[in-house]
């Protein structure tokens, strides 16, 4: 797979993607990664936070509104891994937060299960995060 590491995500903006897009973002407190996948190309950025907290943010609004009108183009998968998200309530203000946007498929995950997916694999084991909280 190819790999491009965007600026940020209005560079996303200029690229023709294929019907079937996976969106999969790892959200902590202080900024969230994405990696959306396409054509066997996989493109990086990164934005302002996502954590159930701090949703709303005025420049968030440009992304949310692009990401809805993607939706309506295209059968996008969404990944959402996100610190906080363990806890009911916090899931379900992710789930409003997008509710925008008509996914083909919408997930919503602890972004300690990230973690886990991403170095133990289907193996047993301990995995921690150090990230703003710590």
């Amino acid at each position: 797979m190819k790999t491009i590491n965007l600026k940020n995500y209005f560079e996303l903006l200029l690229i023709e993607f294929s019907n079937e897009i996976t969106l999969i973002c790892d959200s902590g407190g202080t900024k969230t990664d994405w990696s959306l996948l396409s054509d066997n190309i996989g493109y990086f950025f990164s934005t302002n936070s996502y954590h159930p907290n701090t949703l709303g943010n005025t420049n968030d609004f440009l992304f949310l509104t692009w990401l809805a009108d993607l939706c309506k183009e295209k059968e996008i998968t969404f990944h959402f891994f996100g610190a906080g998200c363990l806890n009911p309530f916090n899931h379900e203000k992710i789930r409003k937060h997008f509710s925008s946007c008509q996914f083909k498929s919408f997930y919503i995950e602890s972004d300690l299960k990230a973690a886990c997916l991403a170095t133990l694999k289907e193996e047993a084991g301990y995995v921690g995060i150090l990230g703003t909280g710590s």
